[in-house]
């Protein structure tokens, strides 16, 4: 659901191989692009992947081995642990689950009202 809800926010997430299967069949129907790293272009013109900034569900030791950076970045932003389900209650991760498993017979949040006014 982490995953989800920054995938949401226009971030691409990159499963890495002990992703349990069943979520990232789920997210691909989400993103299609699901896995592909973004490219940008150096002032140069010269394409390059981006590099990751984020991690979810990992701590950032257990990150390391799967985050490639450029050897030619002269700076780079330090990594982070991203928790964005941090202080939903119970019965707005339940909505959201459902929301993410049948989208047009649950809404995301259990009181859409409240939160957005």
């Amino acid at each position: 659901m982490s995953s989800f809800l920054i995938m949401r926010r226009g971030s691409r997430i990159i499963p890495i191989l002990d992703s349990k299967p069943e979520f990232v069949s789920l997210l691909s129907k989400w993103d299609p692009f699901l896995g592909v790293r973004s490219r940008t272009k150096y002032e140069s013109g010269q394409m390059f992947q981006r590099p990751a900034w984020g991690v979810v569900g990992l701590t950032l030791e257990q990150a390391k081995p799967h985050i490639q950076r450029r050897e030619t970045a002269i700076k780079t932003t330090p990594l982070s642990t991203l928790e964005p389900l941090c202080g939903w209650t119970v019965a707005e991760k339940a909505s959201l689950w459902q929301h993410i498993n049948a989208p047009s017979k649950f809404r995301p949040h259990p009181d859409t009202t409240s939160w957005i006014e």
